[in-house]
């Protein structure tokens, strides 16, 4: 288990989910707009720390970091908080459809964004890149719909259920990253 919770793992997850609690945390005391602002920050700062430990930009981070960048800015600049909140949808549907349509590649696109992370054979790739491109063309329409039907307020409230549903989904694709994985990975794929 201690393989599992290497520092490689808990700064992934920490710049992965450091600034999605700065958002919500922020939200709480002082709304959407100063929210907004604190995710810019910890997304840059998220960003920073993982050029720095990884050597090299890492593409998953500069891809959110340019849309957390691009969306909050307009949503703060035209003060519409849809804007923001539309970011997720823009950025799920993109991720699923890209990752779908990688399969016909030798490399995936989940490969592409995380093959620092996991040692695991083709066919896992492959497995683990549907996976995750349905996950997220799901987690698209799930968002789109909140956003058309419900208030700021309502969204971030789903947001951490999205975001739990989440965790989970990706805790349970470690039985697969196991089953798929080379001779140089942990017990759980994941590159030590």
């Amino acid at each position: 288990m201690k393989a599992f919770f290497s520092r490689k793992l808990w700064i992934n997850l920490l710049c992965e989910f450091g600034p999605v609690v700065a958002f919500l945390a922020t939200y709480e005391m002082y709304g959407f707009a100063t929210a907004t602002y604190a995710m810019i920050i910890a997304t840059i700062f998220s960003f920073a720390i993982l050029f720095l430990f990884e050597k090299h930009p890492p593409y998953f981070a500069l891809f959110n970091t340019a849309s957390v960048l691009l969306f909050g800015g307009v949503s703060l600049f035209v003060n519409i908080p849809d804007v923001f909140i539309f970011r997720d949808t823009a950025l799920d549907i993109i991720l699923g459809a890209t990752f779908l349509a990688s399969l016909r590649y030798q490399k995936t696109g989940l490969e592409f964004f995380f093959g620092n992370v996991f040692a695991i054979t083709r066919d896992g790739w492959k497995e683990f890149t549907f996976r995750w491109g349905i996950f997220y063309i799901i987690l698209a329409f799930t968002n789109e719909t909140i956003r058309i039907f419900a208030s700021p307020d309502m969204w971030v409230e789903a947001k951490v259920w999205m975001i739990f549903g989440t965790v989970i989904f990706g805790f349970y694709q470690l039985r697969l990253t196991a089953q798929t994985r080379l001779p140089e990975a942990n017990r759980f794929g994941l590159k030590v």
